[in-house]
């Protein structure tokens, strides 16, 4: 994990995920998830589970073969989740740095070159964008968005 809160009191879960056209790569995503008294709170940056972002309460239930489903979700954390794609090494450092300085998280590991962004309740998502601009202009870095809070809440 980089760059997030510590998991100590988090378990990893596997959710299972819906392939469309050979998207996502993986059948599978493991989050952290904290048990809390009224469900589970997403500890980490989710990379291909949609409409979801850190710090979410949700319902899981069980979806066979120790896999799990998010069943509904209690309560919106007010961030943000946003993918990107960095393909060249050069700039990489840059951009990760931009996006940090604005109070931004990022985690990969992944996939070569995708990073899973944080945008935080404080941070507009218009920002971070027009910090990128140059890079997203010149297709250097490509942004998806997988949740943006406010929009499909």
């Amino acid at each position: 994990m980089k760059d997030t809160e510590q998991n100590l009191d988090a378990t990893k879960i596997a959710f299972k995920l819906e392939v469309e056209d050979d998207w996502p790569p993986f059948k599978v995503e493991n989050l952290w998830l904290k048990k809390l008294e009224s469900g589970y709170e997403v500890r980490n940056i989710p990379f291909f589970i949609e409409n979801l972002a850190f710090r979410d309460l949700i319902l899981i239930s069980k979806s066979g073969d120790d896999l799990y489903e998010i069943e509904k979700i209690l309560r919106r954390s007010g961030n943000s989740t946003l993918l990107a794609l960095i393909d060249d090494e050069s700039i990489k450092d840059e951009v990760l740095r931009r996006v940090k300085k604005l109070g931004c998280r990022y985690e990969t590991g992944v996939l070569k070159g995708y990073y899973t962004i944080n945008v935080p309740p404080e941070v507009d998502v218009d920002d971070l964008e027009s910090t990128l601009e140059e890079y997203l202009t010149t297709e250097q870095v490509l942004l998806d968005y997988p949740f943006v809070y406010g929009e499909d809440s």
